[in-house]
């Protein structure tokens, strides 16, 4: 896989607005071919991460939940 690098503006120190143009449909054609979506996600590997239970050493009686 290629990447691709564009400085869509570049700004110098002074203050303002800049505007950019996108081209979308080309945007949207990147996402189409590059872009794996959710192919290859695996949720079952974050369930873990997912929980509420606090083990040790991160208990604590001043603890927000």
């Amino acid at each position: 896989m290629s990447v691709i690098r564009v400085a869509l503006v570049e700004a110098d120190e002074s203050k303002g607005i800049w505007i950019a143009s996108f081209d979308m449909d080309a945007i949207r054609d990147y996402r189409r071919r590059e872009t794996w979506g959710n192919a290859y996600r695996k949720p079952n590997t974050y369930v873990g991460m997912d929980s509420r239970k606090v083990y040790k050493p991160f208990l604590r009686s001043d603890s927000r939940r």
